[in-house]
């Protein structure tokens, strides 16, 4: 279920004053620990939680559950078969901090520079996420996410065009595996160009701007902040695991492909800033 599924089956139950029953395995640290789990641990009167490891269906091989006990890192099977809301080992970006780097949203002031990132999917989610440079402080805030399946190169152009409509943006930094589609949204005068596909350096810069408290994410960009508490380094600790990934993809692109740019195009004063130019080669 995605947060936005919640929100409205709760505001629907809310005129009958009725109960939401779900069943579920635990994924990742999303709103259903936020606003289920951790209301349950803090005794909220209107919430119960009831955690059942596999065994309980009679019918599960017990052979099977012991085998997976012994096979997957204790995290892994401590989430998907006993039903337990656990942090993932080897985090890559630990650092991250809900208390430090989440924010109430608010409305981002004109004269800071917008830029967004794009990492195209299908059968995968398409993942677009806004960000915004204050010149001042030289600090970055994540204040609008799309995350969706099925969603294709036409409908990307739409959503991006529909926010063009009432705000400007720098560039949109897109994956550049996928240069056709890049193509389409320059055909729409959207300023879309290709990110550079160094993992490593992107990942580092992002760690960093963690680390120096730079980097702020809106509290209502969800899909953004469960995929931070659940992207995690292979057994080498070498690589990162190729899942939950997507809007920390589309994240380094813009994060990337913006500071890049700052090097050949420096920000004046934000008096001096032309909110109307463009970065597109």
């Amino acid at each position: 279920m995605q947060r936005e599924t919640f929100d409205v089956v709760m505001r629907r139950l809310a005129f009958y004053k009725g109960s939401l029953l779900i069943t579920t395995t635990p994924y990742s640290f999303n709103f259903l620990k936020t606003e289920i789990y951790d209301k349950w641990v803090a005794k909220h009167p209107d919430v119960f939680v009831y955690q059942a490891p596999s065994t309980i269906n009679p019918f599960y091989p017990k052979e099977e559950f012991e085998k997976m006990k012994k096979s997957l890192p204790e995290w892994k099977f401590r989430m998907f078969y006993c039903g337990e809301f656990v942090r993932p080992e080897g985090l890559v970006y630990d650092d991250f901090d809900r208390n430090k780097h989440t924010i109430q949203d608010f409305q981002i002031p004109k004269q800071w520079r917008r830029f967004v990132g794009v990492d195209f999917g299908y059968n995968n989610p398409t993942a677009i996420v806004w960000v915004a440079h204050d010149p001042t402080t030289d600090e970055y805030y994540v204040y609008r996410e799309v995350y969706k399946t099925g969603m294709t190169t036409s409908e990307v152009i739409d959503r991006l065009k529909y926010f063009l409509s009432f705000e400007h943006v720098q560039a949109v930094y897109c994956d550049s595996a996928d240069p056709n589609s890049i193509q389409m949204l320059k055909e729409e005068n959207i300023p879309a160009k290709g990110a550079k596909k160094d993992t490593m350096a992107g990942i580092m810069m992002l760690i960093e701007l963690f680390r120096q408290n730079k980097l702020k994410i809106f509290k209502s960009v969800v899909n953004l902040l469960d995929e931070i508490e659940m992207y995690h380094w292979d057994s080498d600790g070498t690589r990162p695991v190729k899942e939950h990934d997507h809007t920390l993809d589309a994240l380094r692109y813009a994060i990337t492909g913006y500071k890049d740019d700052l090097k050949r195009r420096p920000v004046v004063a934000p008096d001096g800033i032309n909110s109307k130019s463009t970065w597109v080669d």
